[in-house]
């Protein structure tokens, strides 16, 4: 904590710039390409096989939307985005989660967002 104490800390610096980024979520078809990637990452990173396999991801509370952890990403509201039948909804949820489109779909996503 020492080193930390030392930075400058008016929000610029090495430290601050350029790790995290927010991006307002527009629409629902944003809501799903951002859960993908935020599910994905620990796959692209090669700590897990498969989204499923990651402890600290929300990727199971879908699939359990009465688990009291499920509350705290509202699972409920993104499966009807997809489909009002909640097994359909799973199901797609899952393949959706699934495609290994990322980088390409990353880029469609940036340049769609450059465009507004």
């Amino acid at each position: 904590m020492r080193c930390i104490s030392t930075i400058n800390t008016n929000g610029s610096g090495m430290f601050f710039q350029d790790r995290f980024k927010s991006e307002s979520i527009e629409d629902e078809r944003h809501l799903l390409a951002a859960l993908r990637y935020i599910h994905n990452n620990p796959v692209k990173a090669g700590m897990v096989e498969k989204p499923e396999q990651s402890a600290w991801s929300s990727y199971r509370w879908y699939f359990n939307i009465v688990a009291p952890q499920a509350q705290l990403v509202d699972a409920g509201y993104v499966l009807r985005i997809i489909s009002r039948d909640p097994k359909r909804a799973i199901k797609e949820f899952k393949r959706f989660a699934n495609e290994r489109i990322l980088e390409l779909f990353l880029t469609i996503i940036v340049k769609e967002l450059r465009e507004r």
